[in-house]
């Protein structure tokens, strides 16, 4: 597709500018991934395990893709790597190792890249069709497993083709946010080379500040980019005016950020799940209009929704019902889970024979001008920074830990709107009970980190209603803390009682001690965000989220940012000497 719609104009491209790419220079991503897919050599699936946000490759040829994030946990990426048996996977030298047992052949794009390089500079001919299988990506199981859902070329076709025709050009510059593992950005990477346009790397090998990602934005001329709703509130809108086009999904999109954001570029709102291939329904906001709550929009062409009934009946303009998808967008299933595959993918009452729907499991009702609004889940599925969690999946886990014997997990929001996975446990008999650290540290050897809950609440048991079930609602407020705290110490020095107070304003804490831990108050990489760039602001130093990251207590961290003040006037001193002959 990119090819035929590309014709006369140039190649789509990566620009790797600072992406730490070395020996692989920036140029017209297809030419790169065809001496690629001649080097594994034959049909099979390929699995990408990428360092971060680093340059992409494109599937060809009739291959499939599966993309690893490193920083999942290994048990994670194992279960994976087993369920979708690859041919083969694309890494770098330096995680070479994680695969080191996984019975698959391993390339490494950075030692490998002279031999790689002297492969033919094309597509292999291999027989190939809409049918095909284009990737697998994983999502949150309730089981406690990921389930891997295949999605085939012609879904992932007809989201490109409506996508770029809804705003991308030849002169387009798109923002690679979204980690790869996350198939929004294999949305954003394929609608750009069909298109012809350029995908831009990010330099940040993790999460950035809202100054430094506005900062990026600007300085490498971005037109377009995608990105969860939740991180709207950490950038200024004002500072981005070549900022063209944004597009937003996997959380509410609320009033307030698509008034802000749709003045002067167009602001889309996405809704999509992997299993619908990306993109079903889009909804560009309309500036100036004022929303009780932001449509989802309708179906895209080709693909089909409907909302219906326990029966499977359409319900009347307005009334809530279950959204189903057909058409195009619907994936073939989960891999090896046919009995899941036969639970979500249902017979299509309304279309040809052996048509299917996919069971969102969402609550949506019509509008009378043809929109959908989306109204909530008929389950107890979330989503966390713009990422699919079933609660259950992390029960399950944490349930599996010696030292619990019944658990719970919620998701509460805090002051700022921003979600927060909450954990309730029952101690088991007769064994320690576990420190929430120990807690979180069982989770992050199963679960990514956007799935680890903020806070772990031990109770004596677990409220239950009349019918002998949870009570969710019963569950206390989790307070401030959990259990990983040795009490209060109060600040000892300027830097850490200013540390102090912006932690307990951004956090909505009080009070906060030094050794208070940034993540057993509840800190993800939303409120990260927002507490580096106040710690910017408040103390003139460069902080980036990875400082606050690796020193999560205020006590460690008021020591690096009095370092970083020294070597700021230690520079300037020197500069001064230099100047005056002092």
């Amino acid at each position: 597709m990119a090819r035929r719609r590309r014709g006369g104009t140039r190649r789509g491209t990566a620009d790797l500018r600072g992406a730490g790419d070395a020996g692989q220079p920036a140029g017209p991503v297809p030419d790169r991934a065809g001496r690629r897919l001649g080097r594994t050599g034959g049909r099979g699936r390929r699995t990408r395990s990428r360092p971060r946000r680093r340059d992409t490759r494109r599937a060809q040829g009739g291959r499939r893709v599966r993309a690893l994030d490193p920083d999942y946990p290994p048990e994670r990426l194992r279960v994976m790597i087993a369920e979708s048996g690859p041919a083969v996977v694309l890494t770098h030298e330096h995680l070479s190792a994680s695969f080191a047992t996984a019975p698959v052949r391993t390339v490494c794009l950075d030692r490998d890249w002279p031999v790689v390089a002297g492969h033919p500079d094309r597509v292999p001919d291999t027989p190939r069709g809409p049918r095909d299988l284009a990737y697998v990506v994983y999502t949150s199981g309730s089981t406690g497993r990921p389930k891997g859902v295949m999605v085939e070329h012609r879904s992932l076709y007809n989201t490109v083709e409506a996508v770029r025709d809804l705003w991308l050009t030849h002169d387009s510059r798109v923002f690679q946010l979204c980690p790869m593992s996350f198939d929004a950005a294999s949305l954003d990477l394929f609608s750009t080379l069909a298109a012809g346009a350029t995908l831009v790397a990010p330099v940040a090998a993790s999460g950035y500040g809202g100054a430094q990602l506005i900062e990026e934005l600007r300085t490498k001329a971005v037109t377009a980019v995608t990105m969860p709703p939740t991180v709207l509130p950490a950038l200024d809108a004002a500072a981005l005016p070549n900022l063209e086009f944004v597009r937003v999904g996997g959380e509410v999109l609320t009033s307030e950020m698509a008034r802000i954001w749709s003045r002067g570029r167009r602001l889309v709102n996405n809704y999509g799940p992997s299993e619908g291939a990306i993109a079903v329904t889009l909804f560009p906001v309309r500036p100036g209009t004022e929303y009780d709550n932001v449509p989802i929009g309708g179906p895209i062409p080709n693909d089909r929704v409907y909302v219906l009934d326990d029966r499977l009946s359409p319900v009347p303009v307005g009334v809530t019902g279950e959204l189903y998808i057909g058409g195009d967008a619907v994936a073939r299933g989960y891999i090896g889970r046919p009995d899941l595959t036969a639970e979500r993918f249902v017979a299509d009452p309304f279309g040809p024979p052996g048509a299917r729907l996919y069971r969102s499991g969402d609550l949506v009702r019509w509008n009378a001008d043809g929109t959908l609004e989306f109204a909530g889940r008929v389950d107890d599925q979330i989503k966390i920074r713009g990422f699919r969690v079933e609660l259950r999946e992390v029960e399950n886990v944490l349930a599996g830990h010696d030292g619990v014997a019944e658990t719970a997990v919620v998701v509460r929001q805090d002051h700022a709107g921003n979600k927060r996975l909450i954990a309730y446990w029952v101690p088991a008999p007769g064994v320690p009970a576990p420190t929430a650290d120990e807690l979180r540290a069982h989770l992050s050897g199963f679960l990514p980190d956007y799935m680890v809950p903020a806070a772990f609440v031990p109770m004596t048991k677990l409220p239950l209603n009349r019918n002998g079930k949870l009570d969710r609602e019963a569950l206390p407020d989790p307070g401030t803390q959990d259990d990983a705290g040795d009490g209060y110490l109060p600040p000892r020095n300027p830097t850490e009682a200013a540390l102090c107070r912006i932690w307990s304003e951004v956090l909505a804490i009080d009070p906060v001690g030094v050794e208070d831990n940034f993540f057993d108050l509840g800190g993800d990489s939303i409120s990260s965000v927002r507490l580096v760039s106040r710690m910017r602001g408040a103390f003139g130093v460069d902080i980036s989220p990875n400082d606050l990251f690796d020193r999560p207590r205020i006590a460690a961290l008021a020591e690096r940012i009095q370092v970083k003040i020294l070597e700021n006037v230690s520079a300037a001193a020197s500069g001064i000497d230099a100047t005056h002959g002092i």
